[in-house]
């Protein structure tokens, strides 16, 4: 199984999806968006952006344990 990879911080997953840091931290705070958050700083998925655009994902965060 192909595991993702989690490259794109805060600010380049808001440009990417065409919205504000502020709107992205919303998102994140109320689970819209799936991240990763390894040491207190959360990353992105390009391709579940692409998803989340779509509407096609409920997000959440990932386990850092998987």
């Amino acid at each position: 199984m192909d595991q993702k990879i989690y490259n794109m911080t805060m600010k380049e997953a808001a440009k990417f999806i065409g919205v504000t840091y502020t709107v992205m931290r919303s998102y994140v705070k109320t689970g819209m968006v799936k991240y990763y958050k390894p040491k207190g700083n959360y990353f992105f998925n390009k391709d579940d952006l692409k998803e989340f655009q779509k509407g096609n994902i409920q997000m959440h965060k990932i386990n850092p344990a998987n």
